[in-house]
């Protein structure tokens, strides 16, 4: 009896020891990276700038963190074209981004843009995580270094010395 108890908790230990985790919903899906050559009110601004078009649900400066709503919209690479009925179909998606402002030194800040992506495939169902293509995200980093880059020519332009000709 006390053999069959011992094989019975272990063998309870070994399978669920190896059972997998389902992947949460929020996973770590895509990135992208960047570190900049400026401060970090000037990223910060150039961050909340790029982010212009989205609504901010989360906008914590001393923390470096923003986080925006859901957009929707449709899928353009998954159309399914049916040619017996002349007809695409197009699968309903949803994506947020989560940005991260981090100051490494005085002029030195690093800015993470990371884009939850979902997508259903019809009307009654749920919503799926996606792996995002990293377009939006590197597109995002393009813009706040150019807001960064347009930032820093005119604090440049007005902090110059005006030539005295008399």
């Amino acid at each position: 009896m006390k053999n069959l108890y011992v094989l019975l908790v272990f063998s309870f230990l070994f399978w669920t020891g190896c059972a997998s985790t389902p992947v949460p919903k929020d996973s770590h899906l895509g990135v992208q990276i960047k570190i900049f050559h400026a401060s970090y009110d000037q990223a910060w601004s150039a961050t909340l700038k790029a982010l212009k078009d989205y609504q901010l649900i989360t906008t914590n400066k001393d923390a470096g963190q923003i986080e925006t709503e859901f957009k929707t919209g449709t899928t353009q690479d998954h159309i399914a074209y049916f040619a017996a009925i002349d007809t695409r179909i197009t699968k309903d998606m949803k994506w947020k981004l989560k940005v991260q402002v981090l100051q490494l030194k005085p002029e030195i800040t690093r800015v993470s843009v990371e884009k939850f992506e979902y997508e259903s495939s019809g009307f009654l169902e749920s919503y799926e995580p996606k792996k995002s293509n990293l377009l939006l995200e590197k597109a995002m980093i393009y813009r706040i270094g150019r807001l960064i880059q347009i930032d820093q020519k005119i604090s440049s332009l007005l902090t110059k010395p005006v030539l005295d000709l008399n």
